[in-house]
Order: structure tokens, then sequence, then C-alpha cells
């Protein structure tokens, strides 16, 4: 079988064995994969986090947190292959010589347009389960350009004999959309001054230049209230004239949220170098020279009338 219907297999079939399968074609062993799982979840910023196998086994060394699998679920969003998977409902894989062929269809209902518990926004992710863990779901959903991430776990059944992991997860979503808006504010228009220096050999009337944006600088967050936002502007190093309008001269970083936007900083007009040190070096040495001249003119004429003398 060939890794991405093995992938099919394992997201939306659940099947244990071929998360096993793929741990050992990757790493050599389930051990050596598990090692890597949590090298990747430290990077990611998780916290409460630790595995010893990649299907979820229970393990008392094994487990995690609702805000680490978000963290986690975050991060395999940004990978298009990885949504393409989780978001698929049905998947055929072809025959092999120990099977005939098989249709899975995702264990996700929010994504399975025959189920009560369809959610129409809903884009992946994935269940879980295990005895002392119950029913579990990560899931994701896209409405007006805004992604949300739920996380839900040690779910039963609720009073009405619903499944809880699915009920909560769609109150959480209705609750993100209807509270939150994704927005997109101008925090420094093209064209801004940001800073302005003076480039040391440039001429007095133009050595005086701002550095502006070269594009605007848009935050994109969520809610009611603004982000912190801060900056660090870097330039070129060895900075000297002449130097046209519109050349760049460094950037400016902003850290905005979790994100960071950068614009380069350019000129606002030419600045001319000054050349009248050029003009001060020949005008010393033609002083010098023509020093040197009068002196050997002196000593011409010294020499000349020394001469004359001797002769009388």
């Amino acid at each position: 079988m060939s890794v991405k219907n093995l992938l099919y297999a394992l997201l939306l079939h659940s099947s244990n064995e071929v998360a096993n399968i793929l741990a050992e074609y990757i790493s050599g062993s389930v051990e050596n994969f598990a090692t890597l799982m949590n090298q990747k979840a430290t990077e990611l910023g998780c916290q409460n986090t630790h595995f010893v196998n990649p299907n979820g086994i229970q393990n008392e060394n094994h487990y995690s947190t609702a805000y680490d699998m978000s963290l986690i679920a975050k991060y395999c969003m940004q990978n298009s292959t990885f949504r393409d998977f989780v978001s698929t409902y049905e998947y055929q894989i072809p025959a092999t010589n120990k099977s005939g062929e098989r249709t899975y269809q995702n264990t996700n209902s929010l994504i399975n347009p025959s189920s009560n518990y369809y959610y129409k926004y809903c884009i992946g992710i994935k269940t879980g389960f295990t005895t002392a863990a119950k029913n579990c779901l990560i899931s994701a959903s896209k409405k007006d350009d805004m992604e949300l991430i739920a996380v839900v776990l040690g779910a039963s059944a609720t009073s009405d004999g619903s499944s809880a992991r699915y009920t909560d997860s769609i109150n959480l979503f209705e609750y993100g959309f209807k509270n939150y808006t994704k927005k997109i504010e101008i925090i420094h228009s093209k064209g801004e001054v940001i800073k302005t220096i003076e480039i040391p050999n440039g001429t007095s009337d133009t050595k005086s230049v701002d550095l502006i944006l070269s594009n605007d600088i848009k935050a994109y967050y969520y809610g009611n209230n603004s982000p912190d936002i801060s900056s660090e502007i870097s330039l070129k190093d060895d900075i000297t004239a002449p130097i046209a309008q519109n050349t760049v001269l460094g950037s400016i970083t902003y850290t905005i949220g979790e994100k960071t936007y950068t614009s380069n900083l350019v000129t606002s007009h030419d600045v001319l170098k000054n050349d009248i040190s050029y003009f001060i070096y020949i005008f010393l040495l033609l002083g010098i020279i023509l020093i040197a001249l009068i002196i050997l003119l002196i000593l011409h004429i010294y020499l000349k009338k020394k001469e004359e003398k001797t002769l009388e």
C-alpha cells in the first residue's frame, strides 16, 4: 500500500495498526517516532504533553491537554495535504494482493451530510476514543474567512442520548462565530515616514532623508481589542551618498500578536554627494605645487645671483 492510502486509512478509518506501520517506516520503530513526536510538540509550545505511541492507545505515560492538542491541530492545518485528508468524507482504497477494493468513510460525523451532527462549516479533523479517554474530537470549521479549532475531550452522551463530542463542538463553533470576527487594521500606510536619518557625506540640503514604508502594514486579528504591537528597524551598513529616491536602505518588522509583518524602508528623495572635500583636496594639492614652484623659483634666483657674484 502507498503512504497516501495508508494515511487515508489512518485519518478516515482510524486504523491504529497503520499509525504503527507509518511510524516504523519513518523512524524504524514506534519508540523512535514517539521521540520525534515529543520533539515537535515541544517546538509547538506544548507544555503538558508526552507521547509514547503514534495512535493514542492507552498508556499512563501518554497524555495531553485540550490546549496542547489545539496547538498541534493548528500546526497540522497549515499543511495543505493534511487539510485534504481530514476534510475528505469518503475514500476508496484500491485492491492489493491481500485485499479487495475498500471504501472508508470519515469517522467525524460533522462532515457527514447524512449525519444528525452534520455541520456545514466543518473542514475536519479527527475523532478519538479509548475507554479511559472516552469520546474525543478535534475539529476545525471555517466561516466568512475565519477558521476556528475546537477540542472536546472525555465526552459521553447527553441527557437526551446525543453524542456530546459533536453537540459541544457545534456549540463552541457557534459561540466563536457569533462573538468573534476577523479584523483587518492598517497599522501603518505605504509612504508613511518611519524614521529620518542623515547621510554623512550628503549635501547640506539633501543629507537629511526620510525612510518611508514601501507597503501597508496590516494586522489580522480576532475579537474587539487591538493586539499588542512592537517593531524593530534594521538598516544597511555603510550607507553613503549618492543615493537615489526609493532606494531600499533597510526594513522594519512589526510583531503583532503572534505574527510578524515586514516592509522595506525606502528613501524619500535623492541624496547628493557632497564634493566639497574633493575640491578642498584639489585646492590643497595645487597650493602645495604652487609653494614648491615658488621655493624652486626663489632657490633658482638665489643660486643665479650667487653665481653672478662669484664671476665678479
